[in-house]
């Protein structure tokens, strides 16, 4: 019988001994699932951060897009505008040149040098505003 208990105890020791083990694996599991709990809060936490960046990009993307929508509008209102002047200026111009045909029409040969030949004012062919001012001081002006 001697042996039979000393078998137990020898038995009960290795099963308090492999309890023991045991007992220290799983304070370290323990560690090691506190520690991926720690990592995983951490990643939640970049995760929301990066979230709240891409909805920042998001909205400062929908602000480009609406400040190229009215940038564009407002390119084409100015491109109309411009073109619109340059069509004014374009009629403002065929009429002062058939204004000035028809005066230098009216006004006849008398006034070119040399019998009437050449340019009606050297170096100001055809501009009323030169036209004017190359008269003499105190020349009546024929209308």
């Amino acid at each position: 019988m001697d042996s039979a208990i000393g078998g137990r105890s020898h038995l009960i020791a290795d099963i308090a001994t492999e309890a023991g083990n045991l007992g220290i694996e799983i304070a370290d599991i323990a560690g090691h699932v506190e520690e991926v709990n720690g990592r995983l809060g951490h990643q939640a936490n970049v995760f929301a951060q990066l979230r709240g960046t891409g909805n920042k990009m998001s909205e400062s993307t929908q602000r480009i897009s609406a400040a190229a929508t009215v940038a564009r509008s407002v390119t084409e209102q100015a491109r109309q505008e411009v073109e619109s002047s340059h069509d004014r200026v374009q009629r403002s111009m065929d009429d002062i040149h058939a204004l000035v045909a028809a005066v230098g029409g009216h006004r006849g040969a008398d006034r070119r040098p040399s019998g009437g030949a050449g340019p009606r004012w050297p170096g100001r062919q055809g501009n009323l505003r030169h036209c004017q001012a190359d008269q003499p001081a105190g020349a009546q002006r024929d209308h």
